[in-house]
């Protein structure tokens, strides 16, 4: 028996799952105050979450709950501190926005790309803070008004600049992860 050794063209390299979140603050009026797409890092968990789910693997990570936000500007990281919300805001957990979470081939489908999106609504009243600096999505059973430890955040990212969102503002995070 001969071993065999499968190479990849050139010109398609496997890339990992990427995140990316683009953030969307409007005034009372529909004004867009602040507009950005940033990186995201999608936590070990949440790498898990993906892989035991794709195969079948009795007892994987919960699903996504929801998402929540802060004020710590701790570095993101796979694992520890920085895979969790450091400084969590009260009052800020809310669940996935109806709709989501959805699934798409953008671009060509030879790309063989395919991206997984949530949204996440934070109305006028909920999240007012001058400083927004850190959003997580989490897969709590019960979406709690409490932090949320690094076993059940599976993304998080930091909004730089923070983000200042009055209590007439509104707050859209659309997070996509882009898989292959």
């Amino acid at each position: 028996m001969s071993l065999r050794v499968l190479e990849l063209p050139p010109e398609k390299e496997i890339e990992p799952v990427k995140g990316i979140v683009h953030a969307l603050l409007t005034g009372p009026d529909g004004e867009v105050k602040y507009e950005k797409t940033l990186e995201n890092l999608i936590t070990l968990i949440g790498l898990q979450m993906l892989g035991e789910r794709a195969t079948g693997i009795t007892s994987p990570p919960n699903q996504v709950s929801g998402g929540k936000l802060g004020t710590g500007t701790t570095a993101v990281a796979y694992t520890g501190a920085g895979a969790a919300l450091v400084t969590y805001l009260s009052g800020t957990q809310v669940a996935v926005n109806s709709g989501y979470p959805q699934s798409s081939a953008p671009g060509s489908p030879s790309t063989g790309t395919r991206q997984i999106r949530w949204q996440f609504v934070w109305a006028a009243g909920v999240g007012t803070n001058t400083a927004l600096a850190e959003a997580v999505i989490v897969n709590e059973s019960t979406l709690t008004d409490a932090t949320t430890a690094a076993a059940n955040t599976l993304a998080r990212v930091l909004l730089s600049p923070t983000i200042n969102k009055g209590s007439s503002d509104q707050l859209t995070l659309t997070w996509d992860w882009q898989l292959g």
